[in-house]
């Protein structure tokens, strides 16, 4: 079968236009909710609690997640070269075996370092800061509202961190702009907690885009937002036992923020290691 050779701007306009597309089905029109409820804050709680709120919750994100093998497929064509590993399949190794683990208690000190920031800023701003998570529901909502959010959540970990990046980046942009655009993306869904926040969940976006490029995956954040989920979802109805899986998400988020100590070490030996590569890498060149 002949190749097919692609112009040079299609294996660029191909690639932004996959990620906005995907942005917008996913994560657009809850984007404008969001950006609306933090200028104008209503007392009802926006969670997704009935049949039709989960359906249009759940839905979208399952298409694009649905339909993102093929986008694959059709922009590795085009831009005619392999992409890098999204860190969705494990690739069943020893050290996948300690990335995910590891992955899982750095997401879960994010987490703790997100909410230590939000409380920070609930406390310096409290009239701008919209505590939704405190809102009355019953167990009866406990269902639905677990349903919507063990789905939607971790589909985060996909759609804005992998996906989004990858495809940015085989669009041309630059590694600091694809992972801005993926932090704004991110922020953007959770205005609605006020515009104090926006610090919290962008420190948070970073620090996830960081866990998933140092080790490999994003099975272990999904893991951790899963956990992070239920745990809200049983507080927020009233389940038994909410309590005590939020004791136990502190503490591994404790142990998470002290397990970035070596992995911020990790970090600046590698940019050490390739900062003094690059002399030695021209000066072959030049030999």
């Amino acid at each position: 079968m002949p190749s097919v050779s692609f112009p040079r701007w299609a294996a660029i306009l191909l690639p932004w236009s996959a990620a906005l597309v995907m942005w917008f089905l996913a994560y657009g029109p809850n984007t404008f909710v969001a950006l609306g409820l933090m200028v104008h804050p209503v007392e009802s709680t926006p969670w997704a609690i009935t049949k039709e709120t989960v359906v249009d919750t759940v839905a979208p994100v399952l298409l694009v997640l649905g339909v993102m093998p093929a986008v694959w497929l059709i922009c590795d064509r085009v831009c005619g070269q392999t992409w890098p590993r999204l860190g969705v399949v494990p690739r069943w190794n020893r050290w996948e075996l300690v990335w995910i683990p590891a992955s899982f208690l750095l997401a879960c000190g994010a987490g703790r370092i997100l909410t230590l920031v939000n409380d920070l800023a609930a406390h310096l701003v409290p009239d701008q800061v919209h505590r939704y998570r405190e809102t009355g529901l019953d167990q009866g909502d406990f269902p639905m509202l677990t349903t919507s959010m063990l789905i939607s959540g971790p589909a985060e970990e996909i759609i804005l961190v992998p996906a989004l990046i990858l495809l940015l980046r085989q669009g041309g942009a630059r590694p600091w702009v694809a992972v801005m655009i993926a932090v704004a993306a991110r922020v953007g869904i959770h205005l609605y907690y006020g515009w104090p926040m926006i610090f919290g969940w962008g420190i948070w976006a970073l620090l996830l885009i960081a866990i998933w490029r140092v080790t490999g995956t994003v099975l272990g954040a999904i893991l951790a937002h899963a956990l992070n989920n239920l745990t809200a979802s049983m507080q927020l109805t009233g389940i038994p036992g909410g309590d005590a899986l939020a004791d136990i998400y502190t503490v591994l988020g404790w142990v998470g923020i002290a397990a970035f100590l070596p992995l911020c070490a990790w970090l600046f030996l590698q940019w050490q290691h390739d900062r003094k590569g690059v002399p030695a890498a021209d000066a072959g060149a030049s030999a």
